[in-house]
């Protein structure tokens, strides 16, 4: 990186300009009125500049006529200007408002330029205006409000993307790809939301194509994918810079209002034709939101279940409170006191007792590119990023000093396209809290010769036959009592005592028997190229392309299991994909045609068909029908985790047979039973590829380039669904002692559910209304439904399908980017109904909510500045997306925008 930036500086230095002739004018809208920013470039060169505040440009030209500028401005329809006088007088330029309602070209959907009207699948867009637009601290933020779209809030800077249900904190089901880079941590697994992604200065699209996208993109589009694209150094040049500040925790009852502040830098530059270079930065910390759900796990979260009346209480919030066992502390069906063993859990501390709630993310990145003809550039890019937050997966991980870091090389003409990156992840000081807080309790005041004896002698004490003698002001036969006296013993958060103990379990490798820091260091490197046959073939467009990745696992045995040699392992997967398509029937119907082939060392290869029509019928009226395939490559931690967790042993896939596992775990002898203690059989641990055939058919209508329809109904068929059940092991060695499962061992092993389909479908409607004047207007409604949710517990009651998201949601947008030649303004206001939320750290309800958001901006010519002022759940209705994560409640922030300065 400091090579990068030397040699960026370099660039820098030896920049130099001459001038030969001067290209003045104005460029105004059809009401006269100057437009400021409007780009002007000198046809087949990077030459060019902006106009100021009154319109104006002046632009120094080293070529004698004749030669064509080009003028773009986002919003307007871009327009020739040919220059043919070397005593041009000064130009007058008017630029038409472009209608792009239903016209936006896209990429993603077939690999290849077409409008979003044609695309034979169905697809969103937000591009730069949308991005400014947006009614929401950032850009990615926003992305609820497009069409079937689910967020997952972690914390302030980690937010999961899902499409078409199947939500996760850390969603695996879909990809997300940065300039063509896979945004995942290879260890962690999931795309890491925007903590090591794009600001919003350097972002120029983001196209998101729900549903199954394998047979272009490879394993893991099983549900969808995000592209992100960002901007040309050739394309946007100058100093860019945003600061923006704002308060959050506004009205909360857990903590103060508190203030975050986020500031943003880019520079771009074309040293000549050919050579240009841009480096971006972004720094952001903010008081994260907090998770402060007190329902009781081990009650099926009744909310009437507290630790006051339920001796087993586990809150969900409430870490080490997962820590249970049996004392001798019961009675008969009569009330008379028998011994018989109850179950009594740790008192657990609340997370912000556990956890650093300081929110951070750092990101660096910069780019050079050259082009070494007008249709063959090289791209050399590296993205960094860092950051400080809490993730929700089987326990609360407070993520610290984590970072990704992505390093690529792109060769691309106008019909091929070379890649190669590596993804590098270090899990930093990261550790999981809630184990950490089992683990502190332990080191306090053991369970076993402490706690456990002080909480049974204040239970029985002065009980006569007990031989407990009586402990003054504690009342026998009461829990409440006893474990108060119990957690007198106990130093409580902010003690000397118990900071050491936090201090010293959070920096122990999770391998010890009390430790919780996870240590990762695993690194993806992946090869990948394409080629379109355009300027082969004119009777049809044909693409191929081709992928091959290394996994090389390194987490010092925190993570993942070895194998028999002791080593943690490398995996490696291939994949290639051809692509045909064609209009027939006098250029009315589109068809095309996509096949696909993926292998991974430790499965089968697998086939991903997918075939497409589009039939316009009549001008601006399309009918879409598609048949998608897509599977989903278990990713490393399913494949190979071993984890200890408060819930139980994480347990990959691959392992309850592996050898090197069986051997460590005893499962020759002691072999894992359902919760029925039936034995496992080895086709109900059987573990596979997860495959999706999806079936669509949509319809979209543009009238009067002024009313856009766009809706559609899909069908999702499963097949060898990944997800999780439970398993246990007798605590004793002998699977035959009903003793040994009254407090078993247990294991949360990933498994492919064979015996039946996973099946689901949904409508999705979306409606867009140019009202005129500039107001728009915009609605969306989804439908979403897992059909046979009753058959799948039927087969086995403890696979969790984890759906995950609301049957019905509803978006409602308006907004006006130009009330005035200086102000707009975008509200948004989103409803979802109440859903069953499924996951190995807890399942429970999720309750309905609603939020509004609005944004106005105003902009400053004079300054080349725009300000913006914005609140998200401005009516502070404070909800939770997924149990266990955070409530949110609303944000108020004001930027301050300068763009292409110096340019």
């Amino acid at each position: 990186m400091k090579f990068l930036l030397s040699f960026l500086f370099l660039i820098v230095c030896l920049y130099a300009s001459g001038q030969n002739q001067q290209i003045t004018g104005t460029i105004t809208n059809e009401e006269l009125e100057p437009l400021i920013g409007v780009n002007i470039i000198l046809e087949g060169t990077v030459s060019g500049t902006i106009t100021n505040v009154d319109g104006n440009f002046s632009l120094s030209v080293q070529k004698a006529p004749p030669f064509n500028l080009i003028i773009t401005y986002v919003g307007y329809e871009k327009q020739q200007i040919e220059i043919t006088d070397t005593n041009t007088a000064p130009l007058k330029i008017q630029l038409k408002e472009s209608a792009l309602l239903g016209q936006e070209v896209v990429v993603s959907a077939s690999r290849v330029e077409e409008s979003i009207l044609e695309s034979p699948v169905s697809i969103e867009k937000m591009d730069i205006l949308d991005v400014q637009q947006a009614p929401a601290q950032d850009f990615y933020g926003s992305l609820v409000n497009y069409k079937n779209v689910d967020m997952t809030t972690q914390s302030f800077t980690f937010r999961s993307l899902s499409l078409r249900g199947f939500a996760s904190n850390g969603n695996v089901r879909m990809v997300q790809l940065i300039d063509g880079v896979d945004n995942q941590a290879p260890g962690l697994n999931f795309p890491v939301g925007n903590i090591a992604g794009i600001s919003d200065l350097d972002l120029e699209s983001v196209e998101l194509l729900p549903g199954a996208s394998s047979a272009l993109y490879g394993p893991n589009a099983i549900n969808g994918i995000v592209i992100m694209t960002s901007k040309s150094p050739f394309d946007y040049q100058g100093l860019s810079a945003t600061i923006k500040g704002g308060v959050n925790h506004v009205g909360a009852a857990d903590t103060d209002v508190s203030p975050f502040r986020d500031i943003s830098l880019r520079y771009a530059k074309a040293v000549n034709n050919k050579l240009a270079f841009k480096v971006t930065g972004q720094f952001l910390e903010a008081e994260d939101w907090y998770a402060t759900d007190t329902r009781d796990v081990n009650a099926n979260l009744d909310p009437s279940s507290t630790r006051e009346n339920n001796p087993n209480y586990n809150g969900v919030n409430t870490l080490g409170d997962e820590n249970s066992f049996a004392l001798p502390l019961g009675f008969d069906e009569n009330g008379n006191f028998n011994g018989s063993d109850v179950i009594v859990s740790r008192t657990g501390f609340n997370e912000q007792d556990l956890v650093d709630y300081t929110a951070r993310s750092q990101k660096i990145s910069g780019a050079i590119h050259y082009k070494f003809n007008s249709s063959l550039e090289g791209i050399l890019q590296a993205n960094v990023g860092a950051g400080q937050n809490v993730y929700t997966g089987i326990d609360r991980y407070s993520i610290v000093d984590f970072t990704l870091a992505t390093y690529k090389a792109e060769l691309r003409g106008d019909n091929f396209n070379l890649r190669a990156y590596t993804t590098r992840e270090n899990s930093g000081d990261s550790y999981a809290a809630g184990l950490a807080a089992i683990w502190i309790n332990e080191e306090l005041s053991p369970s076993a010769t402490e706690w456990g004896p002080n909480y049974s002698a204040a239970f029985l004490n002065g009980i006569p036959g007990t031989g407990i003698p009586d402990i003054p002001g504690v009342e026998p036969f009461d829990h409440n009592a006893a474990r108060a006296f119990a957690d007198s013993f106990v130093a409580q958060p902010g003690t000397p005592e118990f900071e050491a103990a936090l201090d010293r379990v959070k920096n122990t490798p999770i391998t010890t028997t009390d430790g919780a820091r996870f240590l990762d260091k695993t690194k993806l490197y992946s090869y990948e190229g394409s080629y379109n046959f355009k300027n082969q073939i004119d009777w049809a467009d044909i693409i191929i392309g081709a992928n091959y990745r290394t996994y090389a696992l390194e987490s010092d045995e925190t993570l993942f299991a070895l194998d028999e040699n002791g080593d943690e392992r490398t995996i490696n997967e291939l994949g290639g994909f051809v692509q045909a398509s064609k209009k027939i029937l006098f250029n009315a119907v589109k068809l095309t045609g996509s096949l696909r082939y993926d292998k991974n060392e430790n499965f089968d290869g697998r086939t991903t068909p997918r075939i497409a029509g589009v039939w316009t019928f009549k001008d601006g009226q399309n009918l879409r029908v598609s048949y998608q395939t897509a599977f989903r490559m278990p990713t490393t931690q399913d494949q190979y985790i071993d984890l200890g967790t408060p819930q139980g042993i994480l347990l990959g896939g691959l392992l309850a047979e592996d050898p090197a596992t069986v051997a460590k775990y005893g499962f020759d002898t002691n072999p894992l039973v359902n919760t029925d203690l039936t034995q496992y059989s080895s086709d109900q641990i059987d573990f596979d590829l997860e495959k999706n055939e999806s079936y669509e058919i949509g319809y979209r209508g543009l009238f009067d380039n002024k009313f856009l329809i766009d809706a559609y109904y899909y069908n999702s068929v499963f097949t060898n669904f990944s997800g999780t059940t439970v398993a246990l092991q007798s605590s004793t060695g002998d699977p035959t002692d009903p003793a040994g499962f009254a407090s078993p061992v247990v294991f949360l092993v990933d498994r492919s559910l064979s015996e039946i389909d996973v099946k689901s479908q949904g409508i999705v409607v979306g409606l867009n209304y140019a009202l005129g004047r500039g107001f728009e207007l915009s609605t969306n409604y989804a439908w979403n439904e897992l059909s046979n949710q009753n058959e799948i517990l039927e087969v086995d009651e403890n696979f969790q399908a984890g759906f995950n998201t609301p049957e019905h949601k509803i978006n409602f947008t308006v907004g006006n980017r130009k009330l005035t030649d200086r102000v707009g303004f975008n509200v948004a206001w989103r409803w979802q109904d109440s859903f069953l939320w499924e996951s190995t750290f807890a399942v429970g309800e999720v309750d309905a909510y609603s939020t509004l958001d609005l944004q106005v901006s105003y902009a400053v010519p004079s300054l080349k500045s725009r300000i913006k002022v914005g609140g998200t759940n401005i009516l502070n209705e404070r909800y939770t997306q997924a149990v266990g994560n955070p409530t949110v409640g609303a944000l108020w922030y004001a930027s301050i925008t300068f763009d292409q300065f110096m340019n």
